[in-house]
């Protein structure tokens, strides 16, 4: 039987990504999760402990060592936990400031499979605030949202594209459907319960597209749907698509 992520919420998680691991083994957390652990848990010997490495392995073992040069945790269990329900990737113009943050850390909870950040021609985020280093920023969020949910897979979080990029390398085989408040029915919940296929759910800027944008994403296929809420902020409306998205593949 699968191993699922322990309900008790005062077990502690780590990410040990990039390694093969089974019952039995002595993992080393790497110098930083090492520290955390240490200083900010104080952890001890003989704690129990969750160990991730986001791409479905989940394993729970007990702590052999503990210094901040290192931490070793001896696995007595370890299960590579399958990917259940619908693929729902994100795609989202990039709101300013730290709500691109809220909308990562909620996403990764709900076991989003994908981020893509998208430059819209009403985006309010510049291309130049998107750098390497705020992607590689987003991905330590995400791992932290998978250690404290227990959500055995992280996000694959692609660097920032533009729409008509997106939309020329898109899988065509995937449904996709853009958030839009005058979008005619079937509503989105409507039309994602026809199917618990792969899908992409695009969220454009606060200001709206364009028609010009609007015309480019209907080309490549993605469908206008609506939600039956007022207007909503971007990452409210992606994490209630991809919330919608989840309740109906289930």
């Amino acid at each position: 039987m699968p191993l699922v992520p322990l309900s008790d919420p005062m077990v502690d998680r780590f990410f040990i990504a990039g390694r093969t691991i089974g019952a039995g083994s002595l993992v080393e957390l790497d110098r930083d999760e090492s520290r955390h652990a240490v200083d900010s848990r104080r952890l001890r010997v003989g704690a129990t402990v969750e160990l991730l490495d986001g791409n479905g392995l989940i394993a729970r073992g007990s702590v052999t060592s503990a210094s901040r040069r290192g931490v070793e945790v001896q696995v007595t269990e370890a299960n590579q936990v399958p990917r259940t329900g619908r693929r729902v990737a994100l795609v989202v113009s990039v709101p300013r400031g730290p709500r691109m943050d809220t909308l990562v850390d909620m996403a990764t909870q709900l076991g989003a499979a994908a981020i893509c950040p998208i430059a819209f021609e009403r985006s309010v985020a510049a291309r130049d605030e998107v750098s390497p280093n705020k992607v590689e920023r987003w991905g330590r969020i995400a791992r932290e949202a998978c250690k404290q949910s227990g959500a055995p897979y992280l996000p694959q979080i692609a660097p920032l594209e533009t729409m008509e990029q997106w939309c020329a390398t898109r899988p065509r085989e995937e449904s996709a459907y853009l958030l839009h408040p005058s979008a005619p029915p079937p509503s989105l919940g409507a039309r994602l319960a026809l199917s618990v296929a792969p899908v992409s759910l695009v969220i454009g800027p606060e200001g709206g597209v364009t028609d010009r944008e609007l015309a480019v994403l209907e080309a490549a296929g993605v469908v206008p749907a609506s939600l039956p809420t007022p207007i909503l902020r971007i990452e409210t409306a992606a994490v209630a698509a991809l919330a919608l998205a989840c309740a109906v593949s289930t």
